[in-house]
């Protein structure tokens, strides 16, 4: 081979591992998911998709999108978050995006991360995906949904913002709205919101403030004023409290608010939960306190399923 094909081969191969690196260093997708991408804007945008064995082939199919925390990955939240079980069995379609280096630009006002120095225009990816998905595959473009997680969750509420009119419903984890969002309510799109938040989480403070625990990531509000915003753009006047259980021996007490009237918004309030998704795989202590007697995954389906966009 000559030295200039050898090498121009050589450089291929090394880019291509590059790549593989920077979607994913440790982990491989679950069995029968499928790596895809897009160029978006110039940058090559990755994603894991789900596509449940046995779909009805005349029936448009729900579309999720699943976003994963600062630092994730899609496979990271995919076991995470066990919806490639729940969808087998729903019959719905989940797509896990790939944040640029791991980051969404959610909103907050910071630069430690490229996707925000740069304004990377993740909403403008994420419809994209849409657009993308849809032209492949039978969507219901009525039950089109996006949760997520820490930062993901965050990005969820930024696809609110600006996409209520393509979403029928988001969820959060972990997440409350970057102060920067705040400023653009009341949003002229009503949309359902369901949020899940503990009241220990080191990460994102419930009484709202700086995210992170060493260096400042941005500013976020309360938990409770991100819903009651959510609630007031909504045109929700009713407001109902209940406890869905109580504290016991490693379970904490749980309480739902429900914003209706409107478009519904609902908060789990979790009494001492930490920076986790509930129900879904055990983290490290770094995060607080687990919680396990509440399956977010569930739950958050069982919402979304309630939601169409008309």
């Amino acid at each position: 081979m000559p030295v200039g094909a050898y090498l121009v081969t050589l450089i291929f191969i090394v880019t291509i591992i590059a790549e593989t690196a920077t979607f994913d260093r440790t982990q491989r997708p679950p069995r029968g998911d499928r790596l895809e991408s897009i160029v978006y804007q110039g940058i090559t945008r990755r994603y894991l998709i789900h596509i449940p064995p046995n779909l009805p082939q005349k029936k448009e199919i729900p579309l999720v999108f699943v976003l994963h925390g600062g630092g994730g990955t899609p496979v990271s939240v995919a076991r995470l978050t066990g919806f490639n079980r729940l969808a087998d069995s729903a019959g719905f379609i989940v797509v896990y995006p790939q944040a640029v280096n791991r980051h969404w630009n959610d909103g907050r006002d910071i630069t430690k991360y490229r996707s925000h120095r740069e304004n990377i225009d993740d909403t403008g990816f994420i419809a994209a995906l849409i657009d993308t998905i849809g032209c492949r595959m039978k969507i219901d473009r009525s039950r089109i949904y996006a949760c997520g997680i820490s930062n993901g969750g965050m990005m969820c509420h930024r696809l609110g913002c600006e996409i209520a009119d393509r979403l029928a419903a988001i969820a959060t984890v972990a997440a409350a709205l970057p102060e920067n969002l705040a400023r653009r309510f009341p949003l002229p799109t009503p949309l359902p919101v369901l949020m899940f938040n503990g009241t220990a989480d080191p990460f994102v403070p419930y009484e709202g403030g700086l995210v992170g625990i060493t260096a400042p990531r941005g500013q976020v509000l309360g938990v409770e004023a991100t819903a009651r915003l959510w609630a007031e753009s909504n045109r929700n006047a009713k407001i109902q409290t209940e406890r869905v259980s109580a504290a016991g021996r490693d379970k904490p007490e749980i309480i739902r608010i429900a914003y209706t009237g409107g478009a519904e918004v609902i908060l789990y309030k979790i009494i001492g939960g930490g920076h986790v998704w509930p129900g879904g795989k055990k983290r490290s202590r770094h995060y607080g306190p687990h919680v396990q007697s509440l399956n977010a995954t569930a739950l958050i389906w069982e919402f979304f399923s309630r939601h169409h966009r008309h």
